[in-house]
Parts: structure tokens; sequence; C-alpha cells
């Protein structure tokens, strides 16, 4: 029985870098090692590909693309002003800075050392918090001219659908998430701007229903 071929979807932009093989194998030679090919064409057709859902669904929002998928300073300087960008290190943000993100557009997620968090405080990104800890480190650094946005990572037990027992190293249970919203309560220099969390999922279902429980803690904080 032979095997089925499957040819994948190409752009125009996929096309014209498959159309130059003879130039490829010789950068491919002259490197000597692996070498990755971005294609920022393709990224900014995604990113408004993504757009159209939310707005054939009426649904205001930002875009947000990690960093950490690619390397590539082109294909992250051509999301840039069709989507806001994550980063998840110094390097990372100083790449952001590099190809002229405002730091109105930059998120910083993942654990940060305090180094990092004073970076991001000096350019004013807005900073997803990870734990108590993280949020101690954070006001201690402040100053009476800091004006810091921030989000607060929710963990996974908040999140599953009762019949899932998931856990996650990150993020705020309900005791601790309480005590955050008491200090940021107690800063001026800080504006609390919403919830976020990470799922290690793919299924549908488990993340509608742990949008409708960020909502319902959002409703939750607001009415409080």
């Amino acid at each position: 029985m032979k095997n089925p071929s499957f040819q994948a979807a190409q752009t125009a932009e996929m096309k014209t870098v498959l159309g130059a093989d003879k130039k490829l194998i010789g950068i491919l030679r002259n490197e000597g090692r692996p070498v990755s090919v971005s294609l920022p064409l393709a990224a900014i057709e995604s990113v408004r590909s993504f757009q159209d859902v939310l707005d054939e669904l009426s649904i205001e929002g930002k875009i947000n693309v990690a960093h950490k998928a690619t390397s590539s300073l082109a294909l992250i300087s051509a999301i840039k002003g069709h989507a806001t960008i994550d980063v998840a290190s110094e390097a990372e943000l100083a790449n952001a800075l590099e190809v002229g993100f405002a730091s109105s557009d930059i998120s910083a997620t993942g654990p940060k050392s305090t180094k990092f968090l004073k970076q991001l405080v000096d350019h004013e990104t807005t900073i997803i918090i990870d734990s108590l800890g993280e949020l101690n480190r954070l006001i201690a650094l402040l100053r009476r001219d800091n004006e810091v946005t921030v989000l607060l990572r929710i963990t996974r037990t908040l999140l599953n659908i009762p019949s899932i027992d998931k856990k996650s190293r990150f993020g705020f249970d309900q005791e601790n998430l309480s005590q955050a919203l008491s200090l940021i309560q107690a800063q001026k220099s800080i504006k609390f701007r919403g919830i976020a969390f990470h799922l290690d999922s793919q299924s549908i279902e488990e993340r509608q229903y742990a949008v409708r429980q960020s909502l319902d803690l959002l409703i939750d904080i607001q009415a409080a």
C-alpha cells in the first residue's frame, strides 16, 4: 500500500523562499550549521486572521504574541503595529525595545529576577505577577514617580473543570490572591489591570471553562 502524499499549504512568501533553493543551499554550506528561515508576512497574516475572528465575534481586545516562539528580530519587528508582545527575559525585553515596541505594548510573564523586574519598572511595561514573593519584590523597587500596570496570574487549581486535578507551579490560589489584592490596594503606584492564566492543555472545553472562571473571579474582585 502506497503512503498518501500530503502537500502543506504554501503562501506566496513560502513559495518565494522554496524557489530560492540554490541560494538556501549556499547559505547552509557557508554557515555550516542549521539555519532557520523567518516568514514575517506569514506572521502578520496569522495575526490578522486571529483579529478577523475576534471582530466577527464582536470581541474587543489585543493580540499578544510571545517572543519566546522565535529569536528572529525581523519577525518581531514585522508584528509591531499589528500585535503587542510578551517577553519573558531581559534579552527579550531588550529586543522588543530595540525594534520599537512602545512600553504600553509590552507585557512580561514568567518568573522574574529582581534585576529583570527593575527593568520592567523603569520602562513601565505591563507585568504579570506570578507569586506573592514576586509582588513584594516589585513593591520594594517602586519609587514615587513610578506607575506600573500589573495582572495577577491565577493558578491552575482555580480554573480546573471539577473532574480535573492538574496543578501549576506558578500563580495565585484563592488565599494568596486575596493577600495580593490587599497589597496592591495599598500601593498608589500600582494599577491593577486584571488576571492572567496559562493552561497546558489543548482542550477547548477546559479553556472555555477557565475563561468563565476567570470572568466570574474578576466580577467578584470588582464587587469587593
